[in-house]
């Protein structure tokens, strides 16, 4: 196939991207739901167009909170089906332990830094009228649900249920840039956009291996 060819890197392994959104990523075969220049079609909810056991590496970075409960079982069945044993899935996905902590202790610094930043620039104009700021937390954890086309935010419990359930026997949780796998590091790029102190809050990162 003239996408293996192209694709297969040094180290002779193919490596798939779900959802890259503008996150291209060299010698990795790019796919999104919008079709472009150095990007292949894919929708995550559907069967995917590969063979079986095809990829040594799946990557996808805050994709998965954007499918509902089916699109997500199918991402990660079909995900298992097309990497190879030994292959490894890296997901990277908002934690709602994450909204369970901004609710619970609001008062601490992080907490407040992340909730003052995002009120003032996801919710402008309840921000300018509204003169209460005791309970800023809960329009913030209410927006991060409903806004960007969000669907379901796990936490790792929830994810790993998942992934056991599609057929993976082992997941670990992983810190953003750092990898079980030399290939899996340093790929996230979602910091670009809200920084990477409140990327990391967000982010949870889990990998899990086919065996």
């Amino acid at each position: 196939n003239k996408w293996k060819i192209q694709f297969y890197n040094h180290t002779n392994t193919l490596k798939l991207h779900i959802g890259c959104g503008e996150n291209i990523i060299p010698w990795w075969l790019n796919t999104d739901i919008k079709c472009r220049k150095n990007v292949v079609y894919l929708d995550a909810g559907k069967r995917f167009p590969f063979r079986d056991c095809t990829f040594d590496y799946i990557f996808s970075e805050h994709v998965f909170e954007h499918l509902d409960f089916e699109a997500e079982r199918n991402m990660l069945n079909e995900s298992f089906r097309v990497l190879k044993n030994e292959g490894i899935l890296r997901l990277s996905t908002p934690n709602l332990d994450f909204l369970k902590n901004l609710y619970e202790d609001p008062e601490n610094d992080n907490n407040k830094k992340y909730i003052e930043w995002a009120w003032k620039r996801f919710i402008p104009k309840i921000y300018t009228s509204f003169s209460k700021r005791t309970s800023l937390n809960v329009f913030v954890i209410n927006n991060f649900f409903r806004d960007w086309g969000h669907q379901i935010i796990h936490n790792y419990s929830s994810l790993n249920e998942m992934l056991l359930d599609a057929g993976f026997k082992k997941t670990k949780r992983v810190e953003m840039w750092e990898s079980i796998s030399q290939e899996l590091k340093n790929l996230e790029r979602h910091s670009s956009c809200i920084g990477e102190s409140f990327n990391r809050m967000e982010s949870m990162i889990v990998e899990a291996i086919k065996i």
